[in-house]
């Protein structure tokens, strides 16, 4: 794998894994109440003659009982934040399929290409355009995922059509030239929020672009202004000044 390709893989993956960890904090009361319980209940079990058990314990694992069973309980919280984070990894990154089983929305998008008018026959750069409206609504709305090579009506085209207009006709050209326009269009500091990965399906391959919510606001220059776009249901919506304003603010607050 060609190595921008890879570090944009590996900041995909510490995204979720951030994402997931910060939802494991919101219920950081659970954890603590867990916690009281597990010490309370080493504290019973411990306050009995458990001398026999104890003897067991310490012939096997060449420990005290309290010891064994402070490691027992440690053992199973572990356990069960690495299945909470595994869970929310998986819900995260929703498979092919399941994507394609749901409709456009606020956090999903479909494009037939990036750059290749399957209407026209030729190479048409205000789809580039719409991609990048798409990957900044998602950046200051609520993050999501777009698909690259399906239809509106989920027909899974592929990217071949727009592998043959980069001079590296391969996923690794894509990503490349994806990855440059984003940098170009929304500022290099946003590729940190967003995850490209080439996925096969079939005979044919497909462009799945995970976003996650911007720290800033994020605007597209257009001309010679700057447009602030949001995700609004299924649509890219652009603010007016005072409105895209009075959003950020408010998200500001919220945080």
């Amino acid at each position: 794998m060609h190595p921008e390709r890879a570090s944009v893989h590996v900041r995909g993956r510490f995204k979720i894994m951030r994402r997931a960890w910060a939802e494991i904090r919101k219920v950081k009361a659970y954890f603590i109440a867990n916690l009281l319980l597990g010490l309370f209940f080493i504290l019973l079990l411990t306050s009995f003659d458990v001398g026999i058990l104890a003897g067991h314990i310490s012939e096997l694992f060449g420990m005290r009982v309290e010891l064994f069973m402070a490691t027992v309980f440690l053992a199973v919280q572990a356990l069960l934040v690495a299945r909470m984070l595994f869970v929310q990894y998986r819900k995260e990154r929703k498979s092919l399929t399941d994507l394609l089983r749901q409709d456009e929305n606020e956090a999903f998008e479909l494009k037939s290409s990036l750059r290749w008018d399957y209407e026209l026959e030729r190479v048409n750069k205000d789809l580039e355009y719409a991609v990048i409206k798409t990957i900044a609504g998602l950046l200051n709305t609520r993050g999501g995922t777009l698909l690259i090579g399906v239809s509106d009506d989920k027909r899974v085209l592929g990217l071949e059509r727009d592998w043959c207009t980069l001079k590296r006709r391969d996923g690794d050209g894509f990503t490349q030239h994806l990855a440059r326009l984003i940098g170009n269009e929304l500022g290099n500091t946003s590729l940190a929020d967003v995850s490209i990965g080439i996925l096969p399906y079939g005979q044919v391959q497909v462009c799945r672009v995970d976003v996650w919510p911007s720290e800033d606001p994020v605007f597209v220059t257009k001309g010679q202004r700057e447009e602030f776009y949001i995700r609004i249901a299924n649509m890219t919506v652009s603010l007016p000044a005072k409105q895209a304003f009075m959003f950020i603010e408010k998200r500001r607050r919220g945080r």
